[in-house]
């Protein structure tokens, strides 16, 4: 096994859809006490290897309690939105009961839109979450109010496309699904007649 690709193909991936979202969160309250009256700035300067340590800490906390809302949105937003909820259920229960003869190549290509869709996922959540503190910002008058302004609206469109995106994959993930259920039952239907065969 090659070790390099594992990391990249599984361990990246997870790393993007935890970090990004986590530091996108906390960002705006970080900055919040970067300066004055909290002075985090000085303190941050005078204590680097503590600071790194509870920056890395606050960015990978963040991202779990993101990650924990994104679950949250999949399973009561995203699969009930489905005009066939049960049916969502069904094929994912299916799925989840295979033992793969071989692996097909449908099976990786799944990995990578899953991949793409919890990131998405992850984002939109994080992108809703960080609003209030870029108000907050504004609030306290680190931010111009025209930089809230534009910071939002970008915002508001952002989160729209995030979530066409996310819808569109959780559909193509329900297809891809099915596909390989079919698959998984063509193999143990084939491995059957083969081994009354001989």
């Amino acid at each position: 096994m090659d070790v390099t690709t594992a990391v990249r193909s599984d361990v990246l991936p997870a790393v993007g859809s935890l970090l990004l979202p986590g530091a996108l969160v906390a960002a705006p309250w970080v900055a919040l006490a970067w300066g004055e009256p909290h002075n985090l700035r000085s303190f941050a300067a005078a204590n680097e290897t503590f600071s790194t340590a509870a920056a890395a800490s606050l960015t990978i906390g963040a991202g779990l309690i993101i990650e924990s809302l994104g679950t949250f949105v999949e399973s009561h937003i995203v699969d009930k939105w489905h005009k066939n909820h049960e049916d969502v259920q069904n094929r994912w229960t299916e799925y989840l009961k295979i033992a793969w003869v071989t692996e097909p190549i449908g099976q990786r290509y799944l990995r990578s839109v899953l991949t793409m869709f919890k990131f998405e996922l992850n984002m939109l959540v994080a992108v809703v979450c960080s609003i209030p503190g870029v108000l907050t910002l504004g609030h306290y008058k680190v931010l111009p109010h025209h930089a809230v302004f534009w910071i939002v609206t970008l915002s508001i469109v952002g989160m729209g496309y995030l979530a066409y995106a996310v819808f569109e994959d959780a559909e193509l993930l329900h297809r891809l699904r099915g596909d390989l259920v079919a698959v998984a039952n063509e193999q143990k239907e084939f491995a059957a007649n083969k081994s009354v065969a001989h």
